[in-house]
């Protein structure tokens, strides 16, 4: 994105979580052979040109996008955030489209009027919700979301995950973010804060 200012406008983390037989929660990137990439807006080498599958605003104002888009063999995935004065911020996701990781997470800070945190990823689509932990040890249970219509006819292997973005208040800093089974079973984790 040009004119873009620093990814997330604070502190920013992305990973790639995949639980299955003899595997943790939580492998790194590199342990599951994924590649992620959390990088500011103005390093990505092309921006995702796909469409959008997701806007909005937060509680505070905040505005926010999701584009996805398949390039080759990988799903890329870029949430942006105008920030005003201040340029742009964003994050961007890389993710073989072919793997089943289930889990790939962003997160930021210093949004909106309120400076809330922010977590945004991709889960597989056998995650039925995804859960947030955040430093009060209270949690946030959601449906990650479906590609629109028109993106997946564009891109039929969006059909395969599931999007999220979710904005927190200033004393809610997310710890861990989990893919749930659809029995409520924890299938993926990924710490994303300091406590």
């Amino acid at each position: 994105m040009p004119g873009s200012s620093a990814h997330r406008c604070g502190s920013s983390t992305t990973s790639v979580g995949r639980r299955g037989p003899g595997r943790p929660a939580g492998v790194l990137a590199l342990a599951a052979g994924i590649a992620a990439a959390a990088v500011p807006a103005t390093a990505a080498a092309d921006p995702v040109v796909g469409p959008s599958i997701a806007s909005g605003v937060s509680a505070s104002g905040q505005a926010w996008r999701q584009r996805a888009a398949i390039d080759g063999p990988t799903l890329q995935l870029e949430t942006s955030f105008p920030m005003g004065r201040h340029g742009d911020g964003g994050g961007f996701l890389s993710v073989p489209w072919r793997s089943h990781a289930r889990l790939a997470v962003s997160q930021g800070s210093g949004f909106g009027t309120a400076d809330e945190w922010e977590v945004d990823g991709v889960v597989y689509r056998t995650v039925a919700r995804v859960r947030v932990t955040t430093i009060d040890g209270r949690t946030t249970t959601f449906r990650p979301r479906r590609a629109p219509r028109a993106a997946i006819r564009r891109y039929p292997q969006l059909a395969r995950y599931r999007f999220f973005v979710r904005f927190f208040p200033n004393d809610r800093q997310p710890l861990t973010v989990e893919a749930l089974s659809p029995r409520g079973r924890a299938m993926a984790e990924q710490r994303v804060g300091l406590p």
